[in-house]
């Protein structure tokens, strides 16, 4: 650790983020008792989006066996319950970048194996409106790529646009998000005529899953033939 680094740990001690005990110099983000009960996504989880399951009789949650997605597949870190809904409110409005390098290095440390089984040659994070990127200062999806691209190897490319700044999708169900998303993502122009075969879309939360399969379709439109996704958080199963 530089001089800087002890310096400023020792005027302002880093505490966990979930119980608020003060961190031992290997500890970061969360302590090791709190690593340990944080809400991980466990086995049985679904095959297709991989939300938590109930019972390990399922292979596919509700909104997977109701809804036909164009992604293969995907895997998230953590449940969407309140402790990790505020760590992500933080990341994303708070400006605590450091959560967002944490969560993506944890993506990749849980799903090295599955990532290298999917042959994916980019990481594509989720792109926001220009002026909704200005105004809070960074990407959070590109972040969490960044994190998982160094912890696998695979590059971070920008390959898509959104063209048009749109409501909130938190209030709509996911009809509503889809329409709300209808012809907002285009390719990013340095891509066109070069597309990879296999990407990873990387995402903050997965909800309903609009976000990612609007993204899907973009990319699958301009001729992807498969597309991830990695995300930080994903609902509960109701």
């Amino acid at each position: 650790m530089k001089p800087i680094q002890i310096l400023l740990r020792w005027l302002y001690p880093e505490r966990c983020f979930f119980c608020n005990r003060l961190l031992r110099e290997d500890e970061k983000i969360l302590c090791a008792g709190c690593r340990l009960d944080i809400p991980r996504i466990r086995e049985p989880f679904c095959r297709k989006c991989g939300k938590e399951l109930s019972r390990d009789t399922e292979e596919y949650c509700e909104d997977c066996r109701k809804n036909r997605h164009g992604f293969e597949y995907g895997f998230a870190l953590l449940s969407y319950t309140g402790e990790t809904a505020a760590m992500l409110a933080r990341f994303k409005y708070r400006n605590c970048r450091r959560y967002g390098e944490w969560l993506g290095t944890e993506l990749a440390d849980t799903y090295r194996q599955s990532v290298r089984r999917m042959r994916a040659d980019v990481l594509v994070p989720v792109p926001l409106h220009g002026r909704k990127e200005r105004e809070r200062g960074f990407n959070q999806a590109k972040i969490l790529a960044e994190a998982i691209g160094r912890g696998t190897g695979i590059p971070v490319a920008d390959m898509l646009l959104r063209t048009r700044n749109t409501r909130a999708q938190k209030d709509l169900d996911y009809e509503a998000r889809l329409a709300n998303l209808e012809g907002t993502l285009a390719l990013a122009d340095a891509w066109k005529g070069k597309l990879p075969e296999a990407v990873i879309l990387v995402d903050d939360i997965y909800t309903t899953g609009s976000t990612i399969e609007a993204c899907t379709a973009a990319l699958k439109r301009n001729g992807v033939k498969r597309v991830y996704f990695l995300t930080a958080a994903i609902g509960v199963c109701r």
